[in-house]
């Protein structure tokens, strides 16, 4: 009776519960699990996205392609970035150009080589999603063969090419050619206006020598020249010949002079030399105007410019003159820390835009003069680190009566005055009547002052 009710009792006592190790255990299984799975249904839902997107593109770039096909004339076939946005994402379609030479290479209306043939198309299509992943882009191709031959056997091709100063293609510039030697005594093709891409394609040119110039109304050229840009190209039979040309709208800069360095007082207005000299420095180069202004126009290069009173870039025979330039001193290393000269910001303008820009210029008061002040540009250094300026300037700064503040280049002067009616006599002024209102050094021995772009404020 015993035994039964112990077999009873031990049915009915519950089972004992599960140890904490074993339901941390359990939780990390269900952790991995679910990991997987949501790990799973991410990659699926991604690649979902991504065909989805990647469908997307290759029915844009077929449509592109379409597109081109659909021209009656293959001229009118450019390059032509655009956007487009589907299902919510933005697609970026670059469309590029270019002719194939009947040698099969790649010929733009910048180079020039054997006769064009027929014009390859290259459309690409890309999207946020696929630059971030680092995949490649849909990419379609397609040919275009011109319903008619484009030249005769026996004639050429000048291919023009018009780049503004964002060097992105100047669309609708007038083109001319004339006959310069050999060939036509005419063009008798109309040439077409530049296309989106800045190029004009003169066809069926009787081999010779040619003038071919544009048009663009205010325009200047990157060479700084408002002229009528023009260029000379020669046409072979069965070639193509290119000339290009950087043109744009000039953009207008005023210059603001500021005494640099520093001075401890704010100097009375400084008064320029009308025979002064303003150039311009670029990451194209340095420009030197041939006349002094208080506003300039340049060709709009997107980085812009940097003033420097002086003439910096002399003729093409000459060295820079560079002593005008601050930073082009070396660093003054007898002070620690060293001193050193520096320019003054740049400026950038638009095409038919306008801009000022802030010129640095060493000043000097004379005092006590009355007459024509003139000051010479010395070419000896006479501080160590000055550079060497090979050529000298005379600048003239009109009728003065008493004191007066005037703006110079940097470096080392002299200075004279002139009086006496219409047979005036010029003199040399002594430098003790001088007082340096920036920075630098005067020699009584020497008589001249040096301005010196690394003196601190």
């Amino acid at each position: 009776m015993r035994r039964i009710r112990a077999i009873l009792q031990s049915q009915s006592e519950p089972e004992s519960g599960m140890t904490l190790i074993e339901v941390i255990v359990a939780m990390m299984i269900f952790a991995i699990i679910a990991l997987g799975v949501a790990f799973t249904m991410t990659n699926v839902m991604s690649l979902t996205r991504d065909n989805r997107e990647r469908t997307a593109a290759v029915n844009l770039a077929a449509s592109e392609i379409d597109l081109v096909r659909s021209f009656d004339d293959v001229f009118a076939v450019t390059d032509n970035p655009s956007t487009k946005t589907v299902g919510g994402t933005t697609y970026t379609i670059t469309r590029d150009t270019s002719w194939v030479s009947s040698s099969g290479a790649d010929v733009s209306c910048t180079s020039g080589g054997d006769s064009l043939q027929y014009k390859r198309i290259n459309v690409r299509v890309s999207w946020p999603e696929q630059k971030a992943q680092g995949a490649n882009p849909v990419q379609a191709d397609t040919i275009l063969t011109p319903g008619s031959r484009i030249n005769q056997p026996t004639t050429g091709t000048i291919l023009v090419s018009v780049t503004k100063g964002s060097g992105s293609g100047y669309a609708g510039v007038t083109v001319k050619a004339v006959p310069k030697s050999g060939g036509a005594t005419t063009i008798t093709e109309t040439i077409p206006a530049t296309d989106a891409d800045g190029c004009s394609y003169i066809l069926n040119v009787e081999p010779g020598t040619y003038d071919v110039s544009i048009n663009v109304s205010g325009g200047i050229s990157s060479t700084q020249s408002t002229s009528t840009p023009k260029a000379t190209t020669t046409v072979a039979e069965g070639t193509s010949s290119a000339v290009a040309f950087t043109y744009d709208k000039a953009a207008t800069y005023n210059v603001n002079a500021i005494a640099k360095p520093n001075p401890a007082a704010e100097p009375p207005a400084l008064k320029l030399a009308s025979n002064r000299d303003v150039s311009f420095l670029s990451t194209y180069g340095a420009f030197t105007p041939s006349s002094a202004a208080s506003s300039y126009d340049l060709f709009p290069w997107q980085s812009g410019y940097e003033a420097l009173l002086g003439a910096y870039a002399g003729p093409t025979t000459e060295k820079p003159c560079t002593v005008v330039d601050p930073s082009a001193w070396e660093p003054d290393s007898t002070v620690d820390p060293a001193l050193a000269g520096s320019r003054m910001p740049g400026a950038a303008a638009d095409p038919g835009g306008g801009v000022t820009v802030d010129m640095p210029v060493a000043a000097v008061t004379i005092l006590g003069q009355s007459g024509t002040l003139y000051a010479t540009q010395q070419t000896t250094p006479k501080l160590p680190g000055e550079p060497v300026c090979t050529t000298t300037h005379k600048y003239n700064f009109g009728t003065v009566n008493g004191d007066v503040t005037i703006g110079l280049p940097y470096g080392t002067w002299s200075f004279s005055i002139a009086t006496g009616g219409w047979w005036p006599t010029e003199s040399t002024i002594s430098v003790s009547n001088v007082t340096i209102v920036t920075g630098g050094v005067i020699d009584t021995a020497a008589n001249v002052v040096t301005l010196d772009p690394r003196v601190a404020p």
